[in-house]
């Protein structure tokens, strides 16, 4: 999101028009809504016609679901030019969030990191290139685990993350990608201002609170308990045998805020989300550093971290 960018100042051209148009008569009004719409209908087209077939992804630094899209798009050597904003800019300027991949080819776009994979699978199927994508086929055992992966670590880890890291405002701060030279500098320089208003509508939408943060984690327990049990009783290094799949990308990118892993990101962002000695620094208390410590020693939280050691920048 650039501020010169036609659909973002179409936005605001959208949340200003009753105030513009107040008062006026009942023609103008719908003269008004045609035109409009008919912007609207060219300025998708012209989005998608940006001279050349390269996806790009719109993204946050530090966001999980993001992570499993950019780790998906690189074993596939798939070529992406990467578009990333600050914090929850995107939705709260845009009502548009993230990751969101352009398909200029196909004039179209895909808002979420299941439909991005599912739609590269079929692409390459058939194709010359339906080895590279082999690790996405989804099978009935990978989709049962990436559903339930997605719902205990997509929502929940990000619940229990916020509530400790909302403790601290640089944290936030942090984790909304002050510190990337990839964001825009506009949107980094109102971070700071637009904090307090950023904080609550998070705290509001994601519902943050001690209690709910506490169901959070008991969720993310439960399914550790069951990724341990899978890797403890089938003796194998991944989730569904021999090789990493998607499964085990989605659990690497969605069990990160759990984690905190070096090389979170494959070098996206250029600098780590938050170390454990920052934690340790910033919040009143070492329960959030300790639970992840935790983690880290459970066998579903190596798998984590050996992901991220030896194949995240990189394929088996």
């Amino acid at each position: 999101m650039r501020l010169l960018d036609l659909p973002f100042i179409f936005f605001w051209w959208m949340l200003l028009l009753p105030l513009l148009l107040h008062g006026h008569s009942i023609i103008l009004v719908l003269l008004s809504l045609i035109f409009t719409s008919l912007t609207n209908i060219v300025l998708n087209q012209i989005k998608l016609q940006v001279g050349h077939d390269t996806p790009v992804l719109h993204s946050l630094g530090y966001s999980h679901f993001v992570e499993r899209v950019r780790w998906t798009l690189e074993w596939l050597g798939q070529d992406y030019v990467e578009r990333m904003d600050a914090g929850v800019f995107n939705i709260f300027f845009s009502g548009l969030t993230v990751p969101r991949l352009d398909l200029p080819a196909l004039r179209t776009t895909l808002g979420d990191s299941t439909a991005i994979v599912r739609y590269f699978w079929a692409a390459y199927a058939g194709t010359e290139k339906e080895g590279k994508a082999s690790f996405l086929e989804p099978t009935a055992e990978v989709t049962t685990l990436e559903k339930e992966i997605i719902e205990a670590l997509g929502g929940y880890s990000r619940q229990w993350m916020y509530y400790h890291v909302f403790q601290s405002k640089s944290l936030t701060l942090k984790a909304w990608g002050i510190d990337l030279p990839t964001v825009p500098q506009w949107q980094r320089t109102l971070l700071p201002f637009l904090y307090p208003l950023l904080k609550f509508y998070v705290s509001k939408g994601l519902k943050i609170t001690e209690s709910r943060a506490a169901r959070a984690l008991d969720k993310v327990k439960t399914l550790y308990d069951k990724i341990d049990e899978i890797l403890d009783e089938e003796k194998k290094p991944f989730l569904t045998g021999a090789e990493p799949t998607i499964a085990d990308i989605t659990l690497a990118s969605l069990g990160a805020l759990t984690i905190l892993p070096d090389n979170y990101t494959g070098g996206a962002c250029s600098k780590p989300v938050f170390t454990l000695e920052e934690l340790q620094t910033e919040l009143p208390s070492s329960e959030y550093v300790n639970e992840i410590e935790a983690f880290r020693k459970r066998p579903t939280g190596q798998l984590i971290l050996r992901m991220y050691a030896n194949y995240r920048n990189q394929r088996p």
